[in-house]
């Protein structure tokens, strides 16, 4: 399955805070917009065991307004550079009787600032994994439980993870839940048509690459900055059937900051977004 889509967030405000004698700088931003691009493919796939490996690639742009006047190395960062994240994952479930299974997830992440031509070190690839052990008992209802390494948080975490899917009698209705990433409620009207809304956290660990300098000053050398980024997007989510295999799913909610940070071995200092709408339309094939 290949999944292309497009990422638009309304007007928000980005305040970087001041360290080693630079002054705060607010700034205001038009808004944000990137491409989305997910590649699914079932390497196996047996009675006896499923493995799934994908690709992912996202980036962010930001547009701000008056971006010319800006000075502060954060707010000029994310003006000239934007942040890309590129992921390799895979998914493998094991079936252990009929109603039992394992699932495991794991991904390596590479998020920064760079560029094609200014390609960041392999060294700072970021790894997570999750893996549960579930139970169908039947084919309305699956759930499971399990434990997972990840960066959704902005930062490294270990959290507990329930997997819980449901499916009314009538077949209308049902929930979709990950916890604690994404909870979904499910309306199905018919076989090619379905209405989703709920939440789903984003966030990951990015590298500013300091180009030239630009966050140092004459006694301290900023070489080892991340931006932890992370966000709630409360949404209503429609996907229906173009043609055959082709589907359509749109997206419009509301992002809520969950944290926005710069680190250095320890914050040095600290930026905040305010909460905006976005809308989001991709288009899996």
């Amino acid at each position: 399955m290949i999944s292309v889509g497009y990422d638009f967030q309304g007007p928000n405000r980005l305040t970087a805070a001041g360290f080693d004698g630079r002054e705060a700088e607010e700034a205001n931003i038009n808004f944000n917009h990137g491409l989305r691009i997910g590649v699914f493919y079932p390497v196996i796939s047996k009675n006896s065991m499923t493995l799934n490996l994908g690709f992912n690639y996202m980036r962010t742009n930001y547009v701000f307004e008056n971006a010319d006047q800006l000075s502060h190395p954060l707010n000029t960062s994310l003006r000239d550079n934007g942040l890309n994240a590129l992921g390799l994952n895979f998914t493998l479930f094991k079936p252990l009787d009929a109603k039992n299974f394992l699932v495991f997830q794991g991904s390596a992440n590479l998020n920064g600032d760079y560029t094609l031509n200014d390609f960041q070190s392999l060294e700072y690839t970021r790894i997570a994994a999750a893996a549960l052990y579930g139970r169908k008992p039947n084919d309305r209802l699956q759930w499971g439980i399990g434990v997972s390494r990840t960066y959704l948080g902005g930062a490294l975490n270990y959290l507990p993870v329930v997997m819980y899917n449901y499916t009314a009698p009538n077949r209308k209705w049902g929930a979709e839940m990950l916890f604690p990433a994404r909870v979904n409620l499910r309306r199905t009207f018919n076989s090619t048509n379905l209405l989703m809304f709920g939440y789903e956290f984003e966030g990951q660990t990015y590298r500013l690459n300091n180009r030239n300098g630009a966050f140092n000053n004459p006694t301290t050398i900023y070489d080892q900055l991340e931006l932890r980024r992370a966000e709630v997007r409360i949404r209503f989510t429609y996907e229906f059937a173009v043609k055959n295999y082709y589907w359509m799913s749109l997206q419009a909610g509301y992002r809520l900051n969950w944290i926005f940070n710069v680190d250095s071995e320890g914050d040095f200092f600290r930026s905040l977004f305010g909460d905006e709408p976005f809308l989001n339309g991709k288009q899996p094939h």
